[in-house]
């Protein structure tokens, strides 16, 4: 039986140590023990970064049915949350919603405040006053088809899915409350959207509208655009040859660290490897491929978190600046899957996790173990620092059919790649929203 656990906080640090490791090194990496945080074990809170605080909301607590069982147990997800300032070294109790917080949800910060779609509602949590309020939800579908984005002080709201029945996106002004429609894209139609900010303008990705996606290599190369802040008109980009577009802004380019690599498989194959990852450099809009990125599988404990400069990705840290990769230890006594993780700047926290122990119930959690720290506490609560000078390695490619758990907002996503399921395009929807997906069984690895 999985079950949520405690907390593992990780605070990334640039210590300057110089020298690259191996491939398989972890250089510079070290743990030390944080306070506990004034919540129950839990698994996938939303995440966010406030500038002082990283707020943890909501989660998935108890036990979990295992995903190849035939059990139904219903996830039980808590309203209360908590946050941390890395500087002070403390945690505060963050007021409870006035709404169960779904996993993975869609979500966006403007400064102190948090802006959550819940069921068609606007939820916003205000870290200033802790407290939550009401606010005015996008105009269109109320529905779980929404993203949302923090851009140049607004809530970007973003349709997953666009088709010739155009539903327009909306920017949120959180002074004034209101929402403005953006202009119409010319990437339509696409499914799979995906809007970052840059310096040169709102950036949309997205993977082409088609009958059966996945099946030519031409329909699912990610597609761009750039929406021009002066003009407020879209420039589409040169096409790419790369399966999907998550970028985060490194200070430079683009870039997107999924280092999974796929052939199509054996029916409709794209007849060589096709990376899902890559960098796109503006305002040219040229393409790249990550450097000398790792081999799938390689990896150590599995944080998922992108942004800015830094990537934790697969077990990876990735460093723009420096284009390499390092290894991310698991700490002794952590949990095997980690938990929600947050940048605050180029720091990185982790909350809870899985643990998927059935001997020992207190497995992953290591409250009463000892340790060297100078606090004395349990091994669950986490300092890593770390220089995030590291190395490169290979790809690999597989074609599975694979089981997600993860929020309604993927259930789109799901039935499009249902029956012809390319794992990389099919773990697009849920990698977004932060959920671990990984393949079930062996796959096959091709060389760059």
């Amino acid at each position: 039986m999985k079950r949520a656990v405690g907390a593992a906080v990780l605070l990334l640090r640039l210590l300057g140590c110089g020298g690259a490791a191996s491939p398989a090194g972890t250089a510079g990496l070290e743990w030390t023990a944080l306070p506990d945080p004034p919540v129950s074990p839990r698994d996938g809170s939303l995440g966010a970064w406030t500038g002082q605080e990283a707020l943890f909301l909501g989660g998935r607590t108890g036990d979990l049915c295992p995903p190849t069982a035939s059990c139904v147990q219903p996830e039980r997800t808590a309203r209360d949350g908590a946050a941390y300032d890395p500087d002070q070294r403390t945690w505060r109790p963050v007021a409870p919603a006035p709404v169960d917080l779904p996993l993975y949800g869609p979500a966006a910060t403007v400064g102190d405040q948090v802006f959550l779609l819940v069921a068609g509602q606007l939820h916003v949590y205000d870290a200033s006053d802790d407290s939550w309020s009401l606010g005015e939800p996008p105009p269109g579908p109320r529905d779980d088809l929404w993203s949302l984005t923090s851009a140049d002080g607004r809530v970007v709201a973003l349709r997953q899915t666009q088709r010739a029945a155009f539903v327009a996106d909306q920017a949120l002004d959180p002074a004034t409350g209101r929402w403005t429609a953006l202009p119409a894209d010319p990437l339509v139609p696409t499914f799979s959207r995906y809007i970052v900010t840059t310096p040169h303008g709102l950036v949309l990705t997205g993977q082409p509208e088609v009958d059966q996606p996945g099946s030519l290599l031409e329909d699912s190369l990610v597609r761009a655009a750039v929406l021009n802040p002066a003009t407020s008109t879209w420039r589409e980009l040169p096409g790419s040859d790369q399966l999907q577009g998550l970028f985060t802004w490194t200070g430079t380019r683009l870039v997107d660290a999924e280092i999974f690599v796929t052939d199509g498989g054996q029916v409709n194959s794209y007849g060589r490897p096709v990376p899902s990852g890559g960098t796109l450099t503006l305002p040219d809009g040229s393409w790249g491929r990550l450097p000398d990125p790792p081999q799938l599988g390689t990896g150590g404990w599995r944080v998922q978190a992108r942004g800015g400069q830094h990537t934790a990705i697969e077990g990876y840290l990735y460093n723009d600046a420096t284009q390499r990769w390092t290894v991310v230890p698991q700490p002794d006594g952590a949990a095997a899957r980690p938990g929600s993780a947050v940048w605050a700047g180029d720091r990185l926290i982790v909350l809870g996790g899985l643990t998927n122990n059935d001997d020992d119930p207190d497995a992953g959690l290591a409250a009463e173990r000892s340790n060297s720290s100078p606090e004395g506490t349990g091994l669950r609560r986490r300092e890593l620092l770390a220089d995030a000078s590291a190395v490169g390695g290979r790809g690999s490619s597989l074609r599975r059919r694979v089981h997600l758990r993860c929020s309604s907002r993927c259930a789109e996503q799901r039935r499009r790649h249902r029956g012809r399921q390319v794992a990389a395009a099919h773990a697009v929807g849920c990698r977004r929203h932060g959920a671990d997906v990984r393949p079930p069984g062996p796959f096959k690895r091709h060389p760059h």
